[in-house]
């Protein structure tokens, strides 16, 4: 399946895949292997994504 993913917060890359096994799911960075975080009470990949893609204000490239 395919997944709206923002680019891993560390290295920047857009190769992130989401593991969808029970208990949980997770999405990892295929270039520098950040992963999570990881949803304790469900293996929901829509979950697993919704996270991935949150990001602090601080960490959001600023708007021009």
């Amino acid at each position: 399946m395919k997944y709206d993913l923002l680019p891993c917060p560390f290295c920047g890359s857009r190769d992130i895949t989401v593991i969808d096994a029970a208990p949980s799911s997770y999405a990892v960075c295929d270039r520098c292997g950040t992963f999570g975080p990881i949803p304790c009470d469900t293996g929901d990949a829509r979950e697993a994504v919704a996270l991935w893609n949150q990001r602090l204000d601080s960490e959001r490239e600023p708007e021009e």
